[in-house]
């Protein structure tokens, strides 16, 4: 443990309220501090034994922090090696770390993890566990989604981290209440609410021809007063008074951005096989239903949109590049052939590239030489792969060459920038194609943000208790 580091007061607080808790969940935004903060409580809580469940690119950073924050040595990451020795992986005192990626049920791994109890289990990017019929949430909570058969049954803390708990609607949060949290979702006639009256509570649904959609939340005022015991909710510009300024704006690509004619020809044949030629003349709602009827189609859309930005988003960072030499640059995308292409036309600059298929030490490579390394100077992403948990505030220059559907993956990946250490204000831009449905889609899924602050961030006004709000579902 470094001597000369210390938290700040309200990380502090933090770590005193997770080492007094069994079962608690810090909503802090990205770049808050949930992982120092952690692996301190970690050591009020004099905890022998600690797993810690992350997403893949989080591995090292846990490791990291351990090593930095805490007087514990014996720290390992589930690799290939432990994955052939999973019992001894898991035996002894000291730090387990498992990538979701990793968590499977009835698999070494995890059976491994039953054999002792675990004095803290932190759930890092506890969204990851929203839906219950997944495979890594059921190795996690136990198949029934209330720990039991799990590794945390027998757990004397459990501790859940997100920066975004709610990417969709208040319906994700039923699994981590259920698990941890069941006494806060009774109801006097009914018992703890299951998956179902939950939904059918806090949730507004719509019927369809491809099943019950949700498409909306009401009664967010009672949500959010009944998991106050449970949450800590702590946003950046409430505790890091000094954070440079955020500014997140369209950025459409020229009307004479360069497409070749036959990919306008795909995507035309690609919005046709949807229903949809002209987005101009429907309506949110119809929109949204037609994207989900079509499936693959919307899939083989959203990809082509991405290829017919390759020129234009590399020429907008190449210009960039060019014109401050000091300059760094994150760009995200979600494809890999757009990946593929950006690296390709911005080899010049040497990019550093992280998706899916990037091994975990080149992961670790690639973002110590962009924070660390001036010569450095872009780095392109996959959203999905590197939007989460690790730092980046080497640059204060983001460019989303293709957006998420959903919102809260964008400011997660946003936040990879703007966190605590950023010194300049932060531009973040979404590169739209006009006339697309790229340019539409964002419009609509800036909507969903309205229910998911009001069950994270407080109380609503009467009027705003009295009101359904209701936004499309891209999912």
């Amino acid at each position: 443990m470094n001597p000369g580091l210390e938290l700040m007061p309200f990380q502090k607080e933090g770590a005193k309220l997770l080492a007094q808790s069994r079962r608690a969940m810090l909503v802090w935004d990205p770049g808050v501090g949930k992982t120092p903060t952690s692996v301190r409580a970690c050591l009020l809580a004099s905890a022998a034994r600690i797993l810690v469940f992350c997403p893949p690119i989080g591995t090292a950073v846990w490791r990291v922090h351990f090593e930095t924050w805490s007087d514990i040595r014996d720290i390992r990451v589930m690799n290939s090696f432990s994955a052939l020795k999973p019992y001894g992986f898991a035996a002894g005192g000291g730090v387990r770390i498992i990538p979701y990626s990793r968590a499977r049920p009835n698999v070494g791994v995890i059976n491994a993890t039953l054999e002792e109890d675990w004095d803290v289990v932190i759930i890092d990017e506890a969204h990851y566990l929203k839906n219950s019929s997944a495979q890594r949430t059921k190795a996690i909570y136990g198949p029934k989604i209330d720990l039991k058969g799990s590794p945390l049954e027998n757990a004397k803390h459990i501790w859940c981290l997100t920066g975004t708990p709610l990417l969709n609607h208040p319906a994700e949060f039923w699994t981590h209440l259920h698990a941890l949290a069941p006494d806060m979702i009774i109801l006097p006639q009914f018992g703890v609410m299951t998956e179902s009256v939950f939904t059918d509570r806090f949730c507004v649904t719509q019927a369809t021809p491809y099943g019950v959609r949700i498409c909306g939340g009401r009664n967010t005022h009672e949500l959010s007063e009944r998991i106050k015991p449970f949450v800590d909710r702590k946003r950046l510009k409430d505790v890091i008074l000094d954070m440079p300024e955020l500014r997140i704006v369209d950025h459409p690509l020229p009307a004479d951005t360069p497409i070749s004619p036959a990919l306008r020809a795909e995507l035309a044949q690609a919005m046709e096989a949807m229903g949809i030629e002209d987005t101009d003349q429907i309506d949110d709602d119809a929109l949204l239903g037609a994207v989900q009827a079509g499936g693959v189609a919307f899939s083989t859309v959203r990809r082509l949109i991405g290829r017919a930005k390759i020129e234009g988003v590399s020429e907008l960072v190449a210009d960039e590049l060019d014109d401050a030499e000091d300059d760094k640059i994150i760009v995200f995308a979600h494809h890999r052939e757009v990946i593929d292409g950006l690296t390709t036309r911005l080899k010049r600059f040497s990019p550093l590239v992280i998706h899916g298929g990037t091994p975990m030490w080149a992961r670790d490579i690639a973002i110590d030489w962009f924070q660390n390394d001036e010569r450095r100077r872009l780095i392109i992403l996959a959203i999905e792969a590197a939007g989460e948990v690790i730092t980046l505030h080497a640059s204060h220059n983001v460019i989303v060459a293709e957006p998420s559907p959903v919102p809260a993956k964008n400011h997660q990946a946003i936040a990879r920038a703007h966190r605590k250490g950023q010194r300049h204000p932060v531009l973040a831009r979404f590169v739209l194609l006009p006339g697309t449905l790229d340019a539409r889609l964002m419009a609509i899924v800036a909507r969903k943000t309205r229910d998911i602050a009001q069950v994270v961030d407080g109380t609503p006004s009467k009027e705003e208790e009295k009101t359904e709000y209701v936004f499309p579902n891209t999912e």
